[in-house]
């Protein structure tokens, strides 16, 4: 569960995933705030229109994919979180393709993209919102040592 203690409105949470999302959305239900949830909370425009509305008091839990080049709804965003780092699926028929004959996909690749997807939303929400606050409480960043290279590496 995320601390929502931690969580002010005007906040853009962002996960990896839509089954994430919806986790996240419904462990945030009781928090006083308005929660639009990415797969639950009617479309993409609809939830940005009424979250605008009153984003003092509302949170949207979705997908950085989804999410990450809304420039409208990024002026308006007080912070981000970001619950996961957004690493492709190993599953995935596009990582497949792009990783085949690497010796270690997740050094030459994984890290790689991830980093330059942070850096990325990063870039584009400091261009747009340079007060926003963006944190990441993916606890690999700090635990683990690629975590670690992620983190110099990002902006």
């Amino acid at each position: 569960a995320l601390p929502i203690y931690a969580i002010s409105g005007c906040t853009l949470i962002l996960t990896t995933s839509q089954k994430d999302a919806r986790e996240i959305g419904k462990s945030l239900q009781r928090s006083g705030y308005t929660i639009y949830t990415q797969g639950i909370s009617w479309g993409k425009g609809k939830i940005q229109s009424l979250f605008l509305k009153n984003a003092e008091k509302s949170i949207i839990v979705g997908t950085i994919e989804n999410w990450h080049e809304e420039y409208e709804l990024l002026q308006h965003i007080r912070e981000i979180i970001i619950v996961k780092m957004p690493f492709d699926p190993p599953s995935d028929t596009y990582f497949v393709a792009r990783t085949k004959g690497l010796k270690n996909n997740f050094d030459l690749y994984s890290i790689p993209m991830v980093i330059q997807k942070l850096n990325s939303l990063i870039f584009t929400m400091k261009s747009i919102n340079p007060t926003c606050a963006i944190f990441c409480w993916d606890i690999r960043l700090e635990n683990t040592e690629w975590g670690k290279r992620i983190y110099k590496e990002i902006l």
